[in-house]
């Protein structure tokens, strides 16, 4: 069996772009794996920021996923609990002690859904760090300002979407455009290689892309990865310019959630959007995202008198089994909300043992 130390360039490479959305940078990348080495000189730092904003959902195993391809393929990642961003966000109403309570617990999510990877700064190691230490820094602030000089308000405002927000969003409240800076500058004051997201953090990235160019400082690759579409979209495919229909946890019957249990699952896909005639299903890009990245086939169980248990290999072939009625949409739901639920069942496992995290955060989603 290959150990990560004997992975070869291209190897390493394929491990982290197989299944993106998009890789802007490219060429960057494969220098350093052929260098062996980041900008700083030791191994090639990765990054992921997420906002402490309540409980998460099934998105995040997409990001999960390509996070733990990202330590087999000796990249460092560091996970940045964005505590302040939140705050100028306006999450928890502002709220700093919720919104650290809430770093807590997704720190506890990202540890269990990475199979508690190994601590440190090294190849393959994990760092987690919040806003709030990042900015007890002067020379975080020096890099800020020097952001700053290197742009424009009506820059800045083309980013605003990341936050979820429009361009009116700074009319009363300045600080929102210290958002789309912050952002770029977490990059370079963490030393960054290789910024990663969803598609709907394009923009930020290639505002930091831009200003970097401007200002002559290292541009790190950006890797963004594909979004799952709400239950109830149909519009099946999210891309790099369409984000109405993604998934939200604010939509209860249009997200599944890492809590949500079996009984719960089954009925949230039972009402998924699927149109046997189109090809394009949020139910489809589940499987195509979340089971068939990890697995060859999957199984669905029916009764002898539905035709007994079939085994699917691809996509194309659930799309033409469901198009034949062959195979019924019902069967094929349930048959993804089973094995959802086997992935979930790690973050199950560790909640039941420690409860206090989950149950602090729900008590301030309920206030």
């Amino acid at each position: 069996m290959e150990t990560s130390s004997s992975k070869d360039v291209q190897s390493r490479l394929d491990l982290i772009i197989d299944g993106t959305a998009e890789v802007v940078g490219k060429d960057l990348l494969e220098a350093q794996l052929k260098e062996g080495s980041g900008r700083l000189g030791g191994p090639i730092r990765a990054y992921i920021g997420f906002e402490p904003s309540g409980k998460a959902h099934i998105g995040w195993l997409v990001l999960a996923d390509q996070m733990r391809r990202m330590l087999d393929a000796e990249l460092h990642l560091t996970i940045l609990l964005a505590d302040w961003h939140a705050w100028i966000n306006d999450k928890f109403g502002g709220d700093l002690d919720a919104i650290a309570t809430t770093s807590e617990y997704m720190e506890t999510v990202f540890r269990t859904l990475l199979l508690n990877p190994s601590e440190g700064e090294g190849p393959g190691e994990i760092t987690f760090i919040r806003a709030s230490e990042l900015v007890d820094n002067a020379e975080y602030w020096a890099q800020f300002i020097h952001h700053m000089k290197g742009t424009s308000l009506a820059r800045i405002r083309k980013a605003f979407t990341i936050m979820g927000r429009d361009g009116d969003a700074a009319e009363q409240d300045a600080a929102k455009y210290l958002y789309p800076a912050m952002q770029a500058t977490d990059i370079h004051a963490l030393g960054i290689d290789v910024a990663l997201g969803g598609m709907d953090q394009r923009k930020a990235h290639m505002y930091m892309r831009d200003v970097a160019e401007r200002l002559d400082l290292p541009k790190a690759t950006c890797i963004h990865m594909p979004m799952l579409p709400g239950l109830k979209s149909s519009t099946g495919r999210m891309d790099a310019s369409h984000f109405g229909g993604k998934m939200s946890k604010s939509d209860p019957n249009g997200a599944i959630l890492l809590h949500d249990g079996r009984g719960k699952l089954r009925k949230k896909l039972r009402g998924a959007w699927l149109d046997p005639a189109e090809s394009e299903s949020p139910v489809h890009e589940i499987v195509k995202h979340l089971v068939l990245n990890q697995q060859d086939q999957f199984r669905v169980d029916r009764a002898e008198e539905h035709g007994g248990p079939l085994s699917i290999s691809s996509l194309d072939e659930a799309r033409e089994l469901l198009a034949s009625e062959k195979l019924h949409p019902l069967d094929y739901k349930q048959a993804i909300a089973d094995l959802i639920a086997t992935r979930l069942q790690p973050i199950h496992d560790a909640f039941e043992k420690s409860p206090d995290q989950l149950r602090a955060v729900e008590r301030l989603l309920n206030r």
